[in-house]
């Protein structure tokens, strides 16, 4: 009914007001006839879409080269022409945040070729990362309480199934759609990090919250972005060619055999045992190898170079969105990541702000909880908070006291939330009254044996929890653990050999979460660091 009434009114306006019965045969007629002509729009562009309040909104798709676009919204209209190859963007007046729910209508050549309803105004964020970004509600503390408090906010999510391509592609995989939070059968399917951020954020700014979905368990960062970026970056340059080169060594045809007759066995045994009504046996490591265009291929999809960059975020990158929210680092936590991961991260930023056209585009990361891994994530975590503090609008939350020993996924995924939530309040939204900035090293003092640490307590204050632990001093060649007092904010460590101080750390270890002790009067950690004199 919309959609007519749209058309009704677009017709009077340039026809003088026909009777409203030949209006309507008239759409029917030109409908029908052009039925079969070239038209797309992304996925992302569908029912329940929440657009972003406040800023120019960019609606773009393909048409057949030089037809006439017209996208009504909000009964307001915006024009273009399709270029020479058919390609259309027009970009929406800034509107203000709206719960009621709306619909747009997109013409071509005067003729109604898209109906999009219940659409919202609002603030979008982009999900990025790895699993703990992917982790769902269900398997959370705070689940239970969520469930019962979701009729509370408009809180929605644009899901993508995971997916990559080994080619750029323009829209989004195949099931990918805008979720509502009613309900228990959607909300389970949402980001747990992303939904307890967006709680708090709509509750502060009484807005509907948009999440745009793309985070993949293991993912690295190589393939959150083009290969046509990495030659910028030496560490991307190796890996894309140590990935071309298995691609040409790789033994496809004797692969894919191999794969095929393991897959038909393995279907027999589970047909089997379901006869009997028995346990299936796991499916073996072998087969879940990537199949693609009908052959397996050497690398996992997920790590690929560009895989998901190609499938999952190239087609939503212009999505006007407020900001990105990253939660990654487990799959870049090599050895070398004190040195590597910054400028490896800060390329991926600058990218997706480049696609976005906004080079100030908020990008808010997680830095990685306390885990017992032998992988190196006291650098990851150093490597990100350094790029917060040395690049524009980018921010860094503190989670190390959080985490499980043995599960790489803990359950405390509203504690991540919130504290997302309430630091980009402070420095995207400008509240007064939020304080999510974390103490962070202001300066160290070395005098001889011993040495004076400062922390910036942003005006919080700051407190000990405990004993004072969890700080090393660097004398005598070497890291050892530190004598240490705590005294009116001030930390003073001494060497346990009376030998000279020329480095201290804190919380520099991957499961450091017993040792997290100085915290500010808003309940959050102090940041881990590393100096040297």
């Amino acid at each position: 009914m919309y959609l007519i009434t749209v058309y009704n009114l677009y017709l009077k306006q340039r026809m003088g007001g026909f009777m409203k019965i030949k209006i309507c045969l008239l759409f029917i007629l030109l409908f029908a006839s052009t039925s079969f002509a070239k038209f797309w729009m992304p996925a992302i562009f569908n029912w329940g879409m929440v657009l972003q309040r406040d800023v120019p909104v960019k609606i773009w798709g393909v048409a057949n080269p030089n037809e006439k676009i017209d996208v009504w919204f909000n009964w307001k209209k915006t024009s273009t022409i399709a270029d020479n190859r058919g390609e259309w963007c027009v970009i929406l007046e800034p509107m203000e945040a709206n719960f009621k729910p709306m619909a747009m209508t997109i013409f071509v050549n005067d003729i109604p070729k898209k109906e999009i309803r219940d659409i919202l105004v609002g603030d979008v964020w982009i999900l990025g990362g790895q699993s703990n970004m992917e982790w769902r509600m269900p398997k959370t503390n705070d689940y239970k309480r969520a469930l019962a408090d979701v009729n509370k906010y408009e809180i929605r999510t644009f899901y993508q199934p995971k997916m990559g391509d080994k080619i750029l592609r323009r829209d989004n995989p195949p099931g990918s759609r805008w979720n509502t939070s009613i309900g228990d059968a959607t909300l389970g399917s949402f980001s747990a990090v992303g939904y307890y951020f967006a709680e708090v954020l709509a509750q502060k700014e009484n807005v509907p919250v948009g999440l745009v979905y793309t985070p993949v368990g293991g993912a690295k960062m190589i393939t959150y972005i083009p290969e046509s970026v990495m030659s910028k970056n030496e560490d991307y340059a190796k890996e894309l060619a140590k990935f071309k080169k298995a691609q040409q060594e790789y033994p496809y045809k004797k692969t894919l055999d191999k794969w095929n007759q393991l897959n038909k066995e393995y279907n027999d045994k589970v047909a089997k045992a379901k006869a009997k009504k028995q346990k299936p046996p796991r499916k073996p490591t072998f087969l879940h190898f990537n199949v693609i265009d009908g052959m397996p291929y050497p690398y996992n999809l997920m790590n690929g170079p560009a895989f998901l960059y190609n499938k999952m975020v190239a087609p939503l990158l212009m999505y006007t969105a407020k900001g990105v929210l990253w939660y990654q680092g487990c799959g870049d936590a090599a050895p070398d990541a004190d040195t590597h991961f910054k400028p490896k991260f800060e390329l991926l930023i600058e990218h997706w702000r480049s696609v976005a056209g906004n080079e100030k585009l908020p990008f808010y990361c997680v830095q990685l909880a306390s885990f017992g891994t032998r992988a190196h994530f006291a650098s990851v975590r150093w490597a990100q908070q350094q790029t917060a503090k040395d690049d524009v609008n980018v921010g860094a939350v503190n989670i190390i006291d959080t985490g499980d020993e043995k599960d790489i996924h803990p359950w405390d995924k509203h504690i991540v939330g919130k504290r997302l939530a309430n630091l980009v309040l402070q420095d995207v939204y400008k509240h007064k009254d939020v304080f999510g900035k974390c103490p962070d090293l202001k300066k160290i003092d070395y005098k001889g044996n011993s040495a004076e640490v400062l922390f910036n307590d942003f005006g919080r204050g700051l407190e000990l929890k405990g004993n004072i632990r969890g700080f090393e001093v660097y004398s005598n060649g070497m890291w050892q653990k530190a004598e240490v007092s705590f005294n009116n904010g001030k930390v003073v460590v001494k060497s346990t050999d009376n030998t000279a101080v020329s480095g201290v750390r804190y919380l520099w270890k991957n499961w450091a979460k017993p040792d997290v002790c100085i915290y500010n009067k808003d309940g959050l950690p102090a940041n881990p660091f590393i100096n040297f004199k």
